[in-house]
């Protein structure tokens, strides 16, 4: 059974990040430009949330909002659940189903 470790390692473990402190649009440019749809929030090496692309569409464009004077820390999911390293990939699984995590 593969662990969450083997998958990470077999993909490469390269995680982008911005600080809670930027715009939302230099998130939002960041995305484009490694074609992904979600930021780790971080401050030095601490998780503060996570931006997505849903958080953008729905906190953002839907409430009429700047993205260039919207900071990320407004707008960010600031409760993170994540699987550990060795945690199987169906226990992965089973947790993005709970959550109703999108991939």
């Amino acid at each position: 059974m593969k662990t969450v470790g083997e998958l990470i390692k077999s993909k490469g473990a390269d995680v982008q990040s911005i600080s809670p402190d930027n715009s939302v649009y230099e998130a939002v440019q960041k995305m484009a430009e490694y074609g992904i749809g979600a930021l780790l929030a971080m401050e030095g090496e601490k998780v503060m949330g996570i931006l997505s692309e849903r958080d953008y569409a729905r906190k953002v464009i839907l409430q009429n909002r700047g993205s260039k004077t919207t900071k990320v820390s407004e707008i960010m999911t600031t409760n993170v659940n994540y699987a550990e390293p060795g945690h199987s990939v169906e226990q992965c699984m089973s947790l993005m189903t709970e959550k109703r995590f999108r991939h």
